[in-house]
């Protein structure tokens, strides 16, 4: 199974992601054309799940794997128009540099974030 057909059948709804300007995204994928839409998407469940299970794990990983997961999100939060998300990244990533205990909140913050964004991209996937 994909990680873009992860099965989510024990997870709640969720409802519309507040923090996501879907204008951006749209606008990537009329850019893209539908075949490479559906790329996209794939690829940012893919690598947000990565992320997802990092953030999950925090307490537990490598700094340097929590950094490099972290720049991931940054990368993808800036690309999608996830402007909260993305700015919270901005600043983990900044208190995870001083040390792996320094981020610790923020990285709880970004855990229900990156879900809900998670799912909305699920769901565009599945609009498509």
């Amino acid at each position: 199974m994909t990680s873009s057909t992860r099965d989510t059948s024990d997870e709640t709804h969720v409802p519309p992601v507040p923090e996501l300007d879907e204008n951006v995204l749209l606008r990537l994928f009329e850019l893209a054309g539908p075949v490479q839409t559906i790329e996209i998407l794939d690829r940012l469940i893919l690598d947000l799940h990565g992320v997802q299970d990092v953030l999950q794990a925090a307490s537990r990983v490598d700094i340097t794997l929590l950094r490099r997961q972290n720049h991931t999100l940054i990368g993808i939060a800036g690309t999608v128009g996830a402007v909260p998300l993305h700015r919270l990244a901005l600043e983990a990533g900044k208190l995870l540099r001083e040390g792996p205990t320094q981020g610790e909140d923020l990285v709880a913050g970004l855990r229900p974030m990156v879900a809900r964004l998670i799912q909305r991209l699920i769901e565009m996937r599945a609009e498509r």
